[in-house]
């Protein structure tokens, strides 16, 4: 991290600091007034403005706005890289920055929202099926045996 980085680090912590003692104000006197509101505005104000510049900092930086998917996704993600075309799983920005890299067909390095999209409807849709599809087959036809062979099944995927 960069001297301006760790200026900006810097920065935010005291304005955390200087919120935390306003809710501990607000906590302990079970009230406001408009100055308390005033400062509570102008702080919350300034920690949006450099969290804001902090991470367009780092997107100007690294050349590309990085999206990736959440932990939950990436299970997925890579699988629907390589088997999407890469015109699918690449964004524009990837595209034009690492234009050799795309037009030999790597895997793209950032995901697309396409391909967050899709991994993360086949994901809830997965879950949804490992919820129902036991329920379903627990109520057709009810039965202990039946109940604890599918619950144990359920439980142990």
């Amino acid at each position: 991290m960069g001297d301006f980085g760790k200026l900006q680090t810097i920065n935010i912590t005291h304005l955390l600091n200087q919120l935390a003692r306003i809710k501990a104000k607000v906590e302990h006197d079970k009230s406001t007034n408009a100055e308390d509101m005033e400062l509570l505005q102008r702080t919350l104000h300034q920690y949006d403005h450099i969290k804001a510049r902090k991470t367009d900092h780092t997107t100007r930086s690294t050349g590309l706005s990085r999206k990736k998917l959440s932990k939950s996704t990436i299970t997925s993600g890579p699988f629907l890289r390589k088997a999407l075309p890469s015109h699918l799983s690449s964004t524009e920005e990837e595209r034009r920055v690492k234009r050799p890299q795309y037009e030999a067909g790597e895997t793209p390095e950032v995901y697309s929202s396409f391909v967050d999209a899709v991994a993360r409807f086949l994901i809830g849709t997965v879950g949804g099926c490992a919820l129902i599809v036991p329920m379903m087959i627990m109520v057709l036809h009810p039965s202990l045996v039946k109940s604890v062979v599918v619950v144990s099944v359920a439980v142990v995927s």
